[in-house]
């Protein structure tokens, strides 16, 4: 649509798929991330989550100018960057629907936070499965068809485990790349994930390659 523009969010969990934390271990105020769990299914299942989602992944259209890459470690801050006067519609990538709005603001209802000029869209074959039908509607037109201004992406450390964290930096290498821009870090371990960023961009400087998901949205 001329003069829209969109956001894409992608929670790291719609890769590695949901390996759901302990009761009261979540990522933001309403539950503190104090423990990891393991993937269920392993590095297999990420490689295979990654190749599902490997050919949308490189078709999308970022625009290069003008729009940001964000890092978090909650999904809920993406409301610190989601404007209804700067952004219409964000297309919301995840393993949960995080539209609840029986409790507070938190990793899991933030979508009942969202401005009601936001329009909130997500795949149509996700969407029949997924969603509680509150505020997600289909999108309108096919995802790679989409050109995003901003690019959204956090962490969700409790629900994701952390042998795959070094596969969450290559994605963020490869949209920094796409995007022409640096990392933008927000939310409450916006430091944290700053060094860890710096620390993945010195080790991928000294081996001069990643870890391997890079590689393959190269071809």
């Amino acid at each position: 649509m001329k003069g829209e523009k969109t956001l894409l969010s992608i929670d790291w969990d719609w890769i590695t798929g949901d390996c759901s934390p302990p009761k009261s271990h979540g990522c933001c105020g309403w539950c503190q991330p104090t423990k990891r769990r393991k993937t269920r299914g392993g590095i297999k299942k990420l490689k295979e989550n990654w190749c599902n989602r490997l050919n949308l992944l490189r078709t999308l259209s970022p625009i290069d100018t003008g729009g940001g890459l964000w890092i978090a470690e909650c999904h809920a801050d993406i409301l610190k960057i989601a404007n209804p006067d700067f952004t219409n519609r964000i297309v919301h990538l995840d393993s949960h629907t995080d539209d609840a709005d029986w409790f507070g603001l938190c990793c899991g209802s933030w979508i009942s936070f969202l401005p009601n000029k936001i329009a909130i869209e997500t795949d149509k074959k996700w969407l029949k499965t997924k969603s509680h039908g509150r505020r997600i509607k289909g999108t309108t037109e096919k995802l790679e068809n989409l050109v995003f201004y901003d690019v959204f992406c956090c962490l969700s450390s409790p629900w994701t485990p952390k042998s795959m964290d070094h596969f969450f930096w290559d994605l963020i290498y490869y949209l920094a790349n796409e995007m022409n821009v640096d990392p933008l870090f927000i939310g409450h371990r916006h430091v944290e994930l700053a060094r860890d960023w710096r620390k993945y961009e010195r080790s991928r400087t000294r081996t001069n390659k990643g870890i391997g998901l890079t590689d393959s949205l190269s071809y």
